[in-house]
This record gives C-alpha cells, structure tokens and sequence, in this order.
C-alpha cells in the first residue's frame, strides 16, 4: 500500500462525558475529542453553537470538572484528546475562551481543534503546549489555504467534507511534515464547510426533555432542526430522537441506523495520506459511537487484507449491513466518486 512511512491510522472518536473514553479506547479509538458548554457560557452566550459546532448539552461536556476528567481518562487510556473550540467568537468571547483551553491543558488536553483567527493569534501569542488542528470549519480547501493557517502553528488539518481523495492527495503532497484528518462516519452535510450559516438546533416531540431552546415552524409533521431564521425552517440537518429507551420514527434514516460513511475509501485516503480518520456524531447514544469505532477499525482490517489496492472489498459492504442492517448506498457515501458502487 502507497503510504508514508511509519503510516498507522489512528481513529478519533466524539465523547461527550468522561465515561466514555475508556469505552471508546477499547474498541479502538486513538483519539478523543470533545466540546465544551458550561452554564455560565450558557447563560451569557446561549446554548447554540456558541462555543463549538454543536449546539446544546447533550452534544457537550457541560461541567468544568468533567472536561478536566474527560483529558485525564484520556491520558490513563492511553490515547490523545482534542477540545473543540472551533466556531468564530467576538473580542468579548476570547478571555473566556483561552480560560477553557488553559484548563483543558492543565488537566492533560493534547490539542485544540480552532478556526478562528483571532482565537490562533491569541494561543501564538500565550505560545501554550496544546497542539492545534484547524478545524474543517475553517475551511482549508486547497494548498494555499493550508499555507496560510500554518503560520499560526497549526500540526493537523481537518479537511473539509467538499473535497475528492485526488484533492486531498494533492495537498498532502505539498505539505508532508504536517498531520491530515478526513470525516470517515456520520454526520455527512449537504452543505459547504465553513460556509454554512446554518442553527444545527433540534425540534423535540410534544414530552420530550428540552435542552435547549427552539423556535417551530408552522409544519410539525417530524421532529426537525430549525434554522434562527424561520425562512429555513426545516431545511437543515434531521435526526431521531430519544425518548426513554426508545427511539422516535425508527424508520428514519440518519446516523442512527444507516450512516454516512467513507469505509470503502480507507485504502486510498491512507495512500492519499490521511492518518488520522474523524468519527462526527458528538451527542449520539454511547452505544453508537461504539459500534461505529469498532466498524471502522473492522473495515480498515478488512481493507488491508484486500488482495485488490484501492477497490473496495465485498466485505466492507457486507460489514456495513451487518452493523447497521441495511445496505449501504451511494447516496450516504463520503466520496462516491472514489468509493463504492451502489447495492
């Protein structure tokens, strides 16, 4: 396999509480990462995708303790941690901030996942030990936009969901003394990193526990997301919803039971040169965000033992089906072009 050398992929995997680090690790995870939402940010800022890209407390650690425990599970598990400050924030907002990633690296936080450039000049300044990935939300697109956020101490890029396994390849190519990171499962969005405006909210059926606060359109026929603005009202991103044990409308597609995935893509994103492999799906049930470490690590298993380089193996599809039931499809493939054949 074309890859560079020393190439072992690592796996990172969304916690939202400090439970589910060790759980993750042992499935196979080499990676956490998480976001952040106390209540005074709350209170101050709102429960929207203020301080991360993901919105309310249940897609957040929301005690600062647990955050210090999420970074110290990490470092007992053996694997590395990221929190994710990567949404843009005011002059106001940054204090607070640099406040959260200071504890996050007291506690033992590896790295932050950033695209505000404010929020990179400030940690170039204070010049802390925390690693920093550019988050997708930056939207590198090409090589020069790679360039450009290296000057801000940048090791990692997260490349954004729009670009083909060619493009990516060819950044990679330019840029060989720095770490790439690709979504390989869940949370696929049809619109444009980095250039979405959408509120990525979640509108609950009537007896559901609301976490955070919501406006509806005049449709209620399905739990949607809502954008602030009512002109895109149930437009945006749709998700399940939990009530108890069970699951609302549990024949609606979405992550839950039938995710957008890139499993047939491994081989040609390792000989693109893509080592680290992002798992979206901060606030989804444990249990998922398990099963879906241990399928993408299955995959890869099966992918290396593919006697054909980068042609998806029967088995990858058939995993897939075993996992979550049902076939996959083009349609919730990460990089169609360069993947699978529809079943």
């Amino acid at each position: 396999m074309n890859t560079r050398p020393g190439y072992k992929p690592v796996i990172a995997a969304p916690v939202d509480e400090p439970v589910e680090v060790s759980l993750l690790a042992k499935s196979g995870a080499g990676e956490v990462y998480c976001g952040f939402l106390p209540r005074q940010w709350r209170e101050r800022y709102s429960g929207y995708d203020s301080l991360s890209r993901r919105q309310g407390i249940s897609a957040n650690v929301t005690v600062l303790e647990n955050l210090r425990m999420v970074a110290l599970e990490a470092k007992k598990a053996g694997v590395s941690s990221a929190l994710a400050l990567n949404v843009r924030y005011s002059q106001e907002m940054l204090p607070e901030v640099l406040e959260y990633a200071e504890v996050w690296e007291q506690a033992g936080g590896q790295a932050l996942l950033v695209s505000d450039l404010g929020l990179l000049l400030a940690l170039q300044e204070k010049q802390p030990r925390l690693n920093r990935f550019l988050s997708l939300m930056a939207a590198a697109f090409n090589s020069r936009a790679v360039g450009f956020y290296r000057q801000f101490g940048i090791s990692r890029m997260v490349l954004p969901r729009s670009l083909t396994i060619e493009e990516m390849h060819y950044i990679v190519k330019l840029h060989e003394d720095i770490e790439f990171e690709a979504m390989v499962l869940n949370d696929k969005c049809p619109y444009i990193d980095g250039l979405c405006n959408f509120y990525h909210g979640m509108a609950f059926p009537e007896g559901i526990r609301i976490p955070f606060e919501y406006q509806r359109a005049a449709s209620e026929q399905k739990p949607v997301t809502y954008a602030h603005d009512l002109f895109y009202a149930g437009h945006a991103c749709q998700l399940k919803f939990r009530a108890g044990k069970e699951i609302i409308n549990p024949d609606w597609d979405n992550d839950f039971c039938r995710p957008h995935c890139a499993a047939c893509c491994l081989q040609k994103l390792a000989s693109a040169g893509i080592n680290h492999w992002k798992i979206g799906g901060r606030g989804l049930p444990t249990e998922v965000k398990i099963k879906a470490v241990k399928f993408i690590k299955d995959a890869w298993n099966l992918a290396v033992d593919s006697p054909e380089e980068g042609i998806p193996c029967q088995e990858i599809k058939d995993l897939y089906k075993d996992t979550y039931g049902r076939h996959c499809s083009c349609e919730l493939c990460y990089y169609p072009e360069d993947g699978m054949v529809e079943v």
